[in-house]
């Protein structure tokens, strides 16, 4: 069996030295070779990482500030989503964040259990986490529209 460093190596040989989310950019942007299209990710957060010039730093620091524009997207689009709900779906949604919280946390124990705590893995599980809640902010987001009609 292959060591968790060594893994992690591996990652970093095939990423580019850059956890995945360097090459992130926001769905509806031309993707370049290798490039990876997520939905919901800010221009701010595209622009950040083509600054950070691949400094794992500076990429870290940008998934950071995008992770904390993606939570108070989350948590605005959830407030929205509330006011618009009768009162058993308010309840149904309730529940539901509930449980993606509970499984949010768990996905976050398991990675670290996975890929251990070293520089790389850290920034692969930043990258994880602002992947999951800017999914869940989108999932949100066409729950309120749905609501809205």
């Amino acid at each position: 069996m292959l060591s968790r460093n060594y893994r992690m190596a591996m990652l970093l040989a095939l990423t580019g030295g850059l956890p995945l989310a360097a090459t992130a950019q926001q769905a509806g942007d031309a993707a370049g070779p290798g490039m990876i299209n997520v939905a919901g990710l800010s221009s701010n957060y595209t622009a950040c990482l083509q600054s950070a010039n691949e400094k794992t730093l500076a990429v870290d620091a940008c998934m950071s500030s995008e992770l904390k524009s993606q939570d108070a997207r989350l948590n605005k689009v959830y407030k929205s989503l509330l006011d618009t709900l009768k009162p058993d779906a308010k309840k149904a949604l309730i529940d539901a964040e509930r449980v993606w919280l509970q499984l949010k946390s768990k996905d976050e124990g398991f990675e670290t259990a996975l890929y251990g705590d070293t520089q790389v893995a850290n920034a692969q599980q930043l990258q994880n986490n602002l992947y999951r809640v800017t999914a869940r902010a989108n999932a949100l987001e066409k729950y309120l529209t749905f609501a809205q009609l």
